[in-house]
């Protein structure tokens, strides 16, 4: 689950709780460290936390602002903290990576205050890219992972009141009793007992904990039976097709679909207004019962580990020629099978928590697809396609000053065209 996903409002980040933790080892254990040397340990960690940003300028100051690409690399995402899960995930789940961070290693050298890799690596950079994105789209994104995802998150939001989680994120000992073990708490918990003599208003508390514990332990229940919340409808979007339903309205001069694409999306606004609409098209086909939290709708990007642009161009390369000389290359450079204007993609799911409501969903998801992009997920024999591939071809609506400049810049390149090809008389000469 990533921040953020339990509690919308939530402003944690694990980061910031890794620093906490660090805090808290050094200080419980006889562990002999200057406050700077611990800062500067907090600082690689969490780089663009506001705490640490003194110590990050004068780092760079310094000619050590490589420091920071280290273990947490803001710059391109090229650090030890993704080769550590890439080992660690491909080999419990048994699943080959093509990657190789022992190359880099050998072939890795500061220069200009940036850590550079050899030209001859540079298709283990791609590989380490690509690695990212097949993790991401075949395990930490598959529809029964984020399924249970779901029902874990409403399971700490239904037990909140009896156990405090969200409490116990604010400070590192209280998150270090945060293990697996709160779900065997929860299944295991006793209900809050019920007194004549206690005030009116702590036993309507305790009624209200005990039905929200109730719902908790009923969800775990499901989860041991499989009996999982079910993806019933699942499309492949560009960026483009997103962006323009954020919050965030397009200036003037941001309105070509490369700045659509470039655009962070805010993506719990948009799932949420999407799931208003959802709602809104099942009651309007008279689908009676379904309610708001019956359905969850998902809207999640995958990339390469950047959402503005493809990280390869944030990499820098030096060859032996020049050892001390470093530049960037483009994506097209490595592999012409790559295009470096794609770098992510949106995917968009729709949940219910009771599989009753599957087929009313995705008739609504049906509707849905087709007044806003023109497209559903049936083929020409009327057969729903398989959650696992996307219709064929998406459009979504531009607004009319987008499609006018855009009908202006093709004639212009029309005019181009043929102002460089020779006339009849030229060609006849010829």
């Amino acid at each position: 689950m990533r921040d953020g996903e339990c509690w919308e409002k939530n402003d944690f980040r694990h980061e910031d709780m890794s620093t906490k933790l660090i805090k808290k080892l050094f200080k419980d254990n006889p562990i002999q460290i200057t406050k700077e040397s611990l800062d500067l340990i907090c600082a690689l960690v969490s780089p663009s936390s506001d705490e640490f940003e003194h110590i990050v300028q004068r780092k760079k100051k310094e000619n050590r602002g490589f420091l920071f690409e280290i273990v947490a690399n803001e710059e391109n995402g090229i650090d030890v903290d993704k080769w550590d899960y890439f080992e660690r995930d491909s080999y419990n789940l048994n699943i080959n990576v093509s990657f190789m961070y022992s190359r880099l290693l050998l072939h890795c050298r500061v220069i200009d205050d940036h850590i550079c890799y050899h030209e001859k690596v540079n298709c283990d950079v791609k590989s380490l890219f690509d690695t990212r994105y097949e993790l991401y789209k075949r395990i930490y994104s598959h529809k029964t992972v984020k399924a249970i995802g779901f029902m874990l998150c409403d399971i700490m939001r239904y037990a909140n009141p009896t156990f405090k989680i969200l409490e116990k994120t604010e400070t590192a000992h209280d998150f270090m009793k945060l293990t697996d073990n709160i779900f065997y708490s929860i299944a295991a918990s006793p209900y809050a007992p019920i007194s004549e003599n206690a005030p009116i208003s702590e036993n309507v508390m305790a009624i209200l904990a005990n039905q929200q514990l109730k719902k908790a332990q009923a969800l775990i229940k499901r989860i041991h039976k499989r009996e999982l919340y079910k993806c019933c409808a699942y499309i492949l979007l560009e960026p483009t097709a997103v962006a323009i339903d954020d919050e965030n309205e397009i200036k003037d001069d941001e309105s070509s679909e490369i700045s659509y694409s470039k655009k962070k999306i805010k993506y719990h606004f948009v799932a949420n207004k999407w799931k208003k609409e959802l709602l809104d098209i099942s009651q309007h086909e008279n689908v009676n019962g379904m309610g708001e939290s019956d359905i969850i709708c998902e809207l999640m990007s995958i990339s390469y580990g950047s959402e503005k642009q493809h990280p390869m161009k944030n990499v820098r390369f030096y060859n032996s020629k020049q050892p001390n000389v470093c530049e960037r290359i483009t994506v097209d450079q490595v592999s012409m099978l790559s295009d470096e204007k794609k770098f992510r993609e949106v995917i968009f799911r729709v949940y219910v928590t009771d599989k009753k409501w599957a087929e009313a969903a995705r008739k609504a998801f049906r509707i849905f697809c087709k007044k806003k992009w023109s497209i559903n997920d049936m083929d020409k024999n009327g057969k729903v396609l398989s959650l696992r591939l996307s219709p064929n071809k998406i459009t979504f609506h531009r607004n009319k000053r987008e499609n006018k400049e855009r009908s202006s810049v093709k004639r212009k390149l029309e005019n181009e065209l043929e102002s460089t090809q020779p006339s009849k008389k030229q060609k006849l000469d010829l």
